[in-house]
């Protein structure tokens, strides 16, 4: 079974492209969970009337504001092995379900894949997000230059289970994940471009240049929250592997 958990707050411009783009792809027993976090637009109304004649999209409401925990929110009501995260406002390509869920069930903990970056009206910025971001490999070049975002990235339930709950000292949900699949598992970066990343002036994040201490409190508050994630799976025996140093 196949999980798409969605993060939504006054989404009422793009969100329903999105969801058609998500609903394509699936299948019957498959599930779109879309969290609100308190939308004062037309968000909620969009969501209802979709899910009114698909069964297939469940809407929920956080009760704890904010990015990260609006999408927590949707991860915990996630009953799928696979799961993917999905922005309100991107695209997703033909295939990106069907080529991602191979590659896990291939032995992937986690799967990246790229997108092309576009504009408000989905006119290319940039062919690839990996060159637009800088992404690489390994544990220690993204905590120089972090490479995980939510909107290329799906993983399967066990990925989810140590990740949850996710610390409240991380910046983001997706590094979060992203760092403790590099300790427990095995990420794959995908060449193939599966998704429209739309950016425009309500992004929920961005990548506008930041002073340097605040890029250091930012490496710091990735470092020891994981660093005390990966004691507590190894002290009380999850059965995931020892965590790599290095990747």
């Amino acid at each position: 079974m196949i999980s798409v958990a969605m993060a939504a707050y006054n989404g009422e411009k793009y969100i329903k492209a999105q969801i058609d783009s998500i609903l394509s792809q699936i299948g019957r027993e498959d599930e779109l969970v879309v969290s609100d976090d308190g939308s004062d637009d037309a968000t909620c109304t969009i969501v209802e009337s979709i899910a009114g004649g698909d069964s297939r999209v469940k809407l929920i409401r956080n009760r704890d504001r904010g990015v990260i925990p609006n999408f927590e929110n949707a991860l915990l009501h996630c009953r799928g092995d696979i799961i993917f995260l999905s922005d309100q406002d991107d695209i997703w390509l033909p295939g990106k379900v069907e080529t991602v869920s191979r590659a896990i069930q291939s032995g992937a903990d986690l799967v990246l894949t790229d997108a092309i970056v576009a504009d408000e009206n989905l006119q290319p910025i940039n062919d690839s997000f990996y060159e637009f971001n800088k992404s690489k490999k390994g544990i220690m070049n993204n905590l120089l230059h972090n490479s995980f975002h939510g909107c290329t990235m799906a993983f399967n339930s066990r990925i989810k289970d140590i990740a949850l709950p996710i610390s409240k000292r991380v910046p983001m949900h997706d590094i979060w994940l992203g760092h403790l699949a590099m300790l427990f598992g095995k990420v794959r970066y995908l060449p193939e471009k599966l998704v429209i990343y739309r950016r425009h002036e309500k992004n929920a994040t961005g990548y506008e240049k930041s002073p340097i201490w605040q890029k250091l409190w930012w490496r710091a508050c990735i470092v020891f929250p994981v660093a005390a994630r990966a004691v507590k799976i190894m002290l009380t025996g999850t059965g995931v592997h020892r965590p790599r140093l290095f990747a």
